[in-house]
């Protein structure tokens, strides 16, 4: 549901960010002549399918959109006794983290795949080297496979800063 506050600001609805994100990533592909195509929201890992039909090649690409990019941009709920098993399966494409918390200029930081999951990782090692040092017995608790609940990991708006409008991440892949 999309709100309108009394105030003028728009109050997103949680579950039409990720939708507004992939179609503002999308108009900004078909606007550098690529083909984009939203995937159902049952597609694992990619929400855009984009292509260059000068050389028929593509790429799928993720999105991650938020209102408040203060808080990051949620990725994965992931458990400490396999993290690194599931950022392989998971993190499967480029990034595009799209900051809607001003409509009328947002904006958008690109990230290649293998960056992304280097800033997961490093963020869950430096949190269990932390609790290491503050709760041990916590850890040891949470690094039990049958541990019940995974944690979720966000990436911060200051780790991606320098991808801000780095559309090459994706269009290079594409030539």
């Amino acid at each position: 549901m999309l709100l309108i506050s009394l105030g003028g600001k728009v109050n997103i609805g949680k579950s039409f960010k990720g939708e507004i994100g992939v179609h503002l990533v999308a108009s900004k592909f078909f606007a550098m002549n690529y083909i984009a195509l939203p995937t159902s929201r049952n597609v694992k890992g990619y929400d855009i399918v984009v292509f260059n039909p000068q050389t028929n090649k593509g790429v799928g690409i993720q999105v991650k959109c938020t209102d408040t990019p203060q808080n990051g941009f949620p990725m994965v709920n992931i458990k400490f006794s396999n993290y690194r098993e599931v950022i392989k399966k998971k993190i499967l494409a480029p990034c595009v983290f799209v900051d809607i918390s001003n409509m009328e200029t947002p904006k958008y930081f690109i990230v290649p795949k293998d960056e992304v999951a280097r800033i997961l990782m490093e963020d869950i090692q430096s949190h269990i080297n932390r609790m290491k040092q503050t709760d041990p017995k916590k850890l040891k608790e949470k690094m039990r496979p049958d541990y019940p609940k995974p944690d979720l990991w966000t990436i911060e708006l200051s780790d991606i800063e320098k991808y801000k409008n780095n559309w090459k991440a994706i269009t290079d892949l594409l030539i």
